[in-house]
């Protein structure tokens, strides 16, 4: 059985809906979703704990010469996406110091060189701990603050002052984002795991709607929210074009000092 690392967050659902249908030991394409965040399933990877992981592209500019990519899948945008919001109670120009829940995301250092380079801002980067998740209160102590994927999804609609980061990269660059990715170590079974993932994926598009329903049983909005997120703002099937957009964004990454150089794509043979 192959061990998958991967996320709870919306967006990689459709990726991994159809893991749990193919763990039954007599399925030989039998496969186990291990949860975690993306920066520890990189970890996951790297240890052998696991046969395959879905990470962010800053985990894999980190750690490139020991990773091939799944080429065919990878979830990206090409619009706005509401899952990485600034949220502010004083004009944009003006605050000195953005909230996050965790630092050294990639859409946090994504937010931080987009105001650097459009914005000239240089904002400082506090990372807090609390447990009020509603923007109108965090709001009413700080200034500014960065939501990521499910929370910021969750007070989309909370408030009307903030910066979308996506809609910000893609109106800048015009390029789309690869919000993350499936990676293995080198010299692993590549076959077996692509076939999993194409399952997988087969099984997620054809259940979008049923996605969107079990969310909506436990998230802060209705059906068609969800599902609009996952069938309109973002998609699954990367193109040549879609890779290339990566290694633009790791031209940014180095020239702000993310990484120390700039890593080649290396894809599993298909």
């Amino acid at each position: 059985m192959q061990k998958i690392a991967v996320t709870t967050h919306l967006i990689t659902q459709p990726l991994i809906y159809g893991l749990d249908a193919l763990n039954h030991p007599e399925n030989k394409l039998s496969a186990k979703p291990i949860l975690g965040s993306l920066a520890n399933n990189c970890q996951s990877l790297l240890q052998n704990a696991v046969d395959a992981a879905v990470v962010s592209p800053l985990e894999y500019a980190r750690n490139s010469s020991e990773l091939i990519i799944l080429g065919d899948f990878a979830v990206f945008s090409t619009q706005q996406t509401q899952n990485v919001l600034l949220f502010f109670r004083k004009n944009l120009l003006k605050f000195n110091t953005i909230s996050v829940l965790k630092k050294n995301t990639t859409y946090q250092i994504l937010a931080d060189i987009l105001l650097k380079e459009y914005h000239e801002l240089e904002p400082n980067w506090e990372e807090i701990t609390s447990s009020k998740l509603d923007i109108n209160e965090l709001l009413t102590e700080k200034e500014c603050m960065l939501m990521e994927d499910d929370n910021a999804f969750d007070n989309a609609f909370k408030s009307d002052q903030y910066l979308d980061i996506l809609e910000e990269w893609h109106d800048k660059t015009g390029l789309p984002f690869i919000h993350q990715l499936i990676v293995l170590k080198r010299n692993s079974d590549v076959d077996r795991i692509q076939k999993i993932i194409h399952n997988s994926l087969y099984a997620g598009i054809r259940n979008l709607p049923k996605i969107a329903k079990n969310y909506a049983q436990t998230g802060h909005h209705s059906e068609s929210y969800y599902l609009e997120r996952i069938s309109d703002d973002f998609q699954y099937t990367p193109t040549d074009e879609t890779w290339h957009s990566m290694k633009e964004f790791f031209q940014y990454l180095y020239y702000y000092g993310y990484i120390e150089d700039i890593p080649e794509l290396h894809f599993a043979e298909r």
